[in-house]
């Protein structure tokens, strides 16, 4: 008695559930890059204790691997991280910006109730962590 054969003979196939955790993980980077974003426009680093909170998470160590290089290497925001905060530079300005559409990017922008070129200006001039990106943001 084989039941998968049986099954297959009558046209039933094993079909794995479609994976979510790649769309899950793209929302919350999404939801990070807002609260990255907003932390850093008012002059601060963004602790990954206050993420956590956001997404309803009660460990940052999860935060931490999805804003890290995620599982496996792969899927992470890949943050510049020290001492559990996202560090406030250009470089993970540019990451988070990497997450939102451009609706998710003008809504945050007028939350903050600036215009988007104060918005890019505030981010520029955020210290670099790289020596990759110079002065002029480049």
């Amino acid at each position: 008695m084989n039941i998968q054969k049986a099954l297959s003979e009558r046209g039933v196939q094993p079909v794995p559930a479609p994976r979510r955790k790649r769309a899950r993980q793209k929302e919350t980077l999404s939801a990070f890059a807002e609260l990255i974003l907003t932390a850093f426009h008012e002059g601060n680093d963004c602790p990954l204790r206050d993420l956590a909170d956001a997404v309803g998470q009660h460990r940052t160590n999860a935060v931490a691997t999805a804003c890290g290089a995620g599982v496996g290497g792969k899927g992470g925001g890949n943050f510049w991280m020290e001492h559990g905060v996202v560090i406030r530079c250009r470089e993970n300005a540019a990451l988070a910006a990497e997450f939102l559409s451009e609706d998710a990017a003008q809504d945050l922008v007028g939350s903050l109730g600036v215009d988007f070129d104060d918005f890019i200006d505030s981010m520029l001039s955020l210290p670099s962590l790289s020596p990759a990106c110079d002065a002029s943001g480049a």
